[in-house]
């Protein structure tokens, strides 16, 4: 750039950007598809094609059409924007980013909020499970980036929610089974229904397998329910509980890469040493009352409760500094409740949201003993040892809760232009109270208070009324995890009460078209700037310590197509490009790092997924081959630990046959098609990283519903 010339501010340019791709598009036909009708970006049903949100629905085709339903990554993968790694390691859940947020997390789900029916699947400081989706009875997956998913608060730099469906006009029944590669097997029974002003939905499952890895086996049974009532003609209520048990679950854990390269099958050799496993179960129940006014407004009030058990028995070494197991008993709690008004100002119509969140969860952590055969004792683990084992040993309380009050209005100035803005401010406290004499562990207590304001704005220009421009900008912010503010040295001592969250600046804008009445595209470009990203700074025998690390930038490129081709098939396509990259040097384990310019490990620069679907509904016939790239990814800050790109191909297809009041469908599934070896996950900043990916694969199924 020469002196002469001056850059235009960010938001700026993505306009002038958006611009010249507006002038380049071509021509749009005046006949236009349907549009997804989604919930998520501003809590009431509105067309996506009409709000300037990069949001995307998963629908029920693309859940449960000859797919496993045991891991949301199965969906997740064919969103532009979305990471989602299976890591083949049910002790583990699945790995899910968005935009480069989450990508640092080793377990669990971090830098996106997690909902299942409007109820929270994320704790008040930013922690995540999405091992609870029912995705047997989902009517729907909605999946939203960028700046107004700051309207849910902390660590919302993505939402994902999945809804459960309602029941049919007419009860019916159905039973479904399929088996697969390394001896794994599902079962599913659903019952679902409507009678005068109810209505219902029982989902259960069992799921088994012996796991492509050595010393991966796992077990688990989840049930889903969804009443509805309707009060009056204007009020309803809807109560929902959902739950997991998850008795076996075996941890292989990461590889390093000469273990990678002698058995990528095989498990670490602390895993069977010490036969590192979780033992897991959550369950959770929620009610939401709608009311609808005369005038048009609405009222929602959601309270919500569960626990989760999570006992993970870890790896440790031969002088047992590290403690047998760890133990975490959550009881969490929430409510949401907001007022909706529709009006119009100078014969422009107004829509304004404003609602307020509370939101708790006490964790009650332990460290409990193991025996020579790594079973429990019955005991804290370590209290009475010497002093590193001492210190290594937690009994404590977390207590995360959060305040927030929100509003987010729409303004409809013209037919063709309307306007969105929101706002929300957190509270956030997380408060640790350790059980530990004082003499023992002297700064083992102690509370975090994070407040922000979180301001969004939006703009929606309807070019064409099949070409929608929008942009969009935000802030938001992440704050540490009682887990990532858990010892501020690696010798146990804790809590890391310094962190601070880290704040972004974000920018957004894009195209949504309808190409025809069959083609439906979007684009999205974006730019994101953040500070103080939280990053591990120390780690050793099992002990991380995170720092600040400075600023990241994250910037990319989404582009979605979905098109039907025909009466028989229908072709999509996602593109993601993603350059998340550090800005400022830092100090890393230890050691100063020249960081900057480095990628944020665990994101990948491109990302393809295409699908060709077929179905001949004359023979019940229905088939698809989808494939998915992905770049390579770097497993560390430094950049020198990297997981190879890889393309793999799967292919599903079944036949439906109608007799009767029955009906009946036999599929299969071919997955990783042409046997390709690669990693399908990294552990970030982890010298044990790797995390193999199965090769060739399958299943087949049956499925049995009978209509009353």
């Amino acid at each position: 750039m020469t002196n002469g010339q001056r850059r235009l501010p960010n938001g700026l340019r993505l306009s002038a950007m958006a611009a010249a791709l507006i002038a380049a598009f071509p021509g749009i036909a005046a006949e236009t598809a349907s549009s997804p009708v989604v919930v998520t970006a501003t809590r009431e049903e509105r067309p996506s094609f009409d709000l300037p949100v990069s949001i995307d629905v998963i629908e029920p085709r693309n859940i449960q059409f000859a797919q496993p339903q045991v891991n949301a990554s199965e969906s997740l993968v064919r969103i532009p924007g979305i990471t989602a790694n299976n890591r083949s390691n049910f002790a583990q859940d699945p790995q899910i980013q968005t935009r480069g947020f989450g990508a640092r997390s080793q377990f669990g789900v971090r830098g996106i909020r997690i909902y299942q029916d409007g109820i929270p699947l994320s704790t008040p400081d930013g922690q995540g499970q999405a091992s609870t989706f029912a995705l047997s009875s989902a009517k729907a997956i909605e999946v939203m980036r960028g700046p107004f998913s700051a309207l849910y608060g902390n660590s919302a730099g993505g939402i994902v929610q999945i809804f459960t469906r309602d029941g049919g006009p007419r009860p019916d029944v159905s039973a479904s089974t399929w088996f697969g590669s390394y001896n794994t097997h599902r079962e599913n029974l659903q019952v679902s229904g409507s009678n005068g002003r109810w209505n219902y939905v029982f989902d259960t499952a069992h799921f088994e397998s012996d796991g492509y890895r050595d010393f991966s086996a796992a077990k688990r049974d989840t049930f889903n329910v969804k009443f509805g009532f309707q009060l009056t003609d204007r009020t309803k209520l809807t109560w929902t509980a959902s739950g997991l048990d998850q008795p076996v679950s075996l941890d292989p854990q990461g590889l390093t890469l000469a273990e990678y390269q002698a058995d990528r099958k095989q498990a670490a050799p602390s895993s069977l040493q010490f036969r590192t496993r979780v033992e897991r179960s959550q369950y959770q129940t929620g009610a939401v009352l709608d009311h609808l006014f005369e005038n048009g407004d609405s009222f929602r009030v959601m309270a919500y409760a569960g626990n989760r058990s999570n006992l993970q028995f870890l790896a440790g070494n031969q002088f047992n500094l590290l403690p047998g197991a760890s133990q975490i008993k959550r009881d969490f709690a929430g409510t949401d409740m907001r007022y909706t008004h529709r009006n119009s100002i100078a014969e422009m119509p107004v829509r304004l949201t404003a609602g307020m969140s509370y939101e708790q969860a006490l964790d009650d952590r332990s460290s409990l003993a193991t025996d020579a055969g790594r079973n429990l004792t019955g005991g804290l683990a370590n209290l009475t040892g010497s002093e590193a084992s001492r210190r290594r040993a937690r009994d404590e309380d977390n207590d995360s809760r959060t305040m927030d009050f929100y509003a987010q209005g729409e303004l409809e100035a013209t037919s063709r232009l309307s306007f969105h803005a929101g706002v929300r401010h957190s509270q956030v406290r997380v408060t640790f109270r350790d059980r530990i004499p004082v003499s023992v562990n002297p700064i083992g207590s102690g509370t975090s208070v994070f407040n922000r304001t979180l301001p969004v704005a939006g703009v929606v220009f309807k070019v064409t009324p099949a070409l929608n421009w929008y942009a969009n900008y935000g802030t938001g912010f992440e704050t540490p995890t009682s887990i990532e503010s858990a010892f501020s040295t690696t010798t146990g001592e804790g809590p890391n009460l310094g962190l601070k969250p880290a704040t972004s600046q974000n920018y957004e804008t894009g195209l949504k078209a309808f190409l025809g009445a069959d083609t439906r595209a979007t684009l999205a470009v974006f730019h994101v700037d953040t500070k103080n990203e939280i990053i591990i700074s120390a780690s050793d025998a099992g002990r991380n310590v995170h720092q600040n690390g400075g600023r990241t930038r994250r910037k990319g490129v989404e582009l979605s197509v979905d098109s039907r081709l025909n009466d028989y098939f229908n072709a999509y396509l996602a593109y993601t490009w993603l350059d998340a990259t550090y800005l400022d040097n830092f100090t890393n384990t230890g050691a100063a790092i020249d960081e900057s310019g480095n990628r944020l490990p665990g994101t990948a620069r491109n990302i393809l997924y295409g699908e060709i679907a077929f179905s001949y509904p004359k023979y019940g016939f229905f088939s698809a081959i989808e494939a998915r790239h992905s770049s390579r990814v770097f497993a560390n800050d430094a950049n020198t630990d990297i997981a190879a790109g890889y393309t793999v191909a799967n292919l599903r297809l079944g036949f439906t046959q109608n007799v009767g009041n029955w009906t009946f469908t036999e599929f299969a599934r071919v997955d990783n098609l042409f046997d390709k070896e690669y990693i399908g996950s990294v552990r970030v900043n982890n010298a044990a990283y790797i995390e193999a990916a199965p090769t060739r694969n399958g299943l087949v199924g049956f499925t049995a519903k009978y209509n009353f």
